[in-house]
C-alpha cells in the first residue's frame, strides 16, 4: 500500500485525501452482528448506494474474551475486523471505526465489557456518593467515571489493542480514514450540573482544577446556593470541571491511538 499520501484533511466538502475529497456520507455496516459470508453482500450494497464510506464500531465488550484478552477473529470469524476491513478495499470503500470506549450500538452495557462495572473504583457517584444509575432498557446500567484512573488504563488497553490491529490500515497505509472516539457523550454526560461525578478519583481531579487555576481547594458544590455574585466563581469552575474531565479523557484516548499508528 503506497504511504506517499496526503494526511486527511476536513474539507467544507468532506475528507480531503489529496486526490479526492470524499463526501461525509458513510453506509452503517456492524460486521460482528452479521454472518461473514454476508459482509461482501452488505459492502457491495454500500457501493450501490453510490457511497464511498462504510463505517462500524468496534465494540469492547464483545471483542473481550476474559479480562485484557481480546479475540479479532482467531477464534470467531464475526470478529475478524481485519478482513472486514479488507473487503472494504476490495471494493474501494473507506472505513470508518468506531472503537469507543462507549459505542452504544444497542449493546448490553452499551459495548462496555460488564467487568467494567463491577470495580466500584471504576464508576461515577452522585452527590451521595452512590453509583449512578442510566435509566436504559431492558434495564438501567451504572456508569463509569471518565475521572477513574482504573477505567482510562483499562480503556486505553483496549484502544491499544484495536490500533495494534488496524495499524496497517490507517490512513496513508490503508483505507481507514477516520476514527470516532466515544459515542453520544451526551447520553452518559448529562446536562445537569450537580448530577455527577463525585467519585473520590473526580474529587481529587477538581481539586487539581482549581490548583491550575491558582484556586484555594474546595469541595465541589452538589447544589446551586450562592447568595451574591461572588460566591458564583464556585459554580462556573465546577461546570467548567465537567467538560474538562471528558476533553482530558478523550486526549489521553486520541494519543494512545496515534501511539499506534492512526495519524
Amino acid at each position: 500500500m503506497a504511504t506517499d499520501r496526503s494526511p486527511v484533511r476536513i474539507d467544507p466538502s468532506g475528507l480531503d485525501l489529496g486526490d479526492r475529497v470524499l463526501p461525509l456520507l458513510a453506509g452503517e455496516v456492524h460486521y460482528f452482528q452479521h454472518h461473514p459470508g454476508d459482509w461482501p453482500r452488505l459492502l457491495d450494497g454500500v457501493v450501490d448506494l453510490g457511497l464511498g464510506l462504510v463505517s462500524t464500531y468496534v465494540p469492547w465488550g464483545v471483542h473481550e474474551v476474559e479480562a485484557r484478552r481480546f479475540d479479532f477473529g482467531d477464534k470467531r470469524r464475526r470478529l475478524d475486523i481485519d478482513r472486514f476491513i479488507s473487503l472494504a478495499e476490495e471494493r474501494e470503500l473507506f472505513v470508518v471505526l468506531r472503537p469507543g470506549p462507549h459505542v452504544n450500538a444497542e449493546l448490553n452495557w452499551l459495548g462496555f465489557p460488564e467487568r467494567i462495572f463491577r470495580d466500584p473504583k471504576m464508576l461515577a457517584r452522585t452527590p451521595r456518593g452512590n453509583p449512578l444509575w442510566l435509566p436504559l432498557l431492558p434495564r438501567p446500567m451504572p456508569i463509569p467515571s471518565y475521572a477513574a484512573p482504573r477505567f482510562l488504563e483499562e480503556t486505553e488497553r483496549w484502544l491499544s489493542a484495536v490500533a495494534e490491529r488496524a495499524r496497517d490500515r490507517f490512513w496513508p497505509r490503508g483505507h481507514v480514514v477516520m476514527v470516532q472516539l466515544d459515542n453520544e457523550a451526551p447520553l452518559i454526560f448529562r446536562d445537569g450540573p450537580f448530577d455527577q461525578d463525585y467519585s473520590p478519583s473526580a474529587r481529587d481531579a477538581f481539586r487539581l482544577f482549581l490548583e491550575r487555576r491558582g484556586r484555594e481547594e474546595e469541595e465541589p458544590p452538589t447544589a446551586f446556593r450562592a447568595t451574591s455574585p461572588a460566591e458564583l466563581r464556585l459554580y462556573f469552575d465546577w461546570i467548567d470541571f465537567r467538560t474538562d474531565i471528558f476533553r482530558n479523557a478523550l486526549s489521553r484516548f486520541r494519543e494512545c491511538l496515534e501511539a499506534g499508528g492512526a495519524e
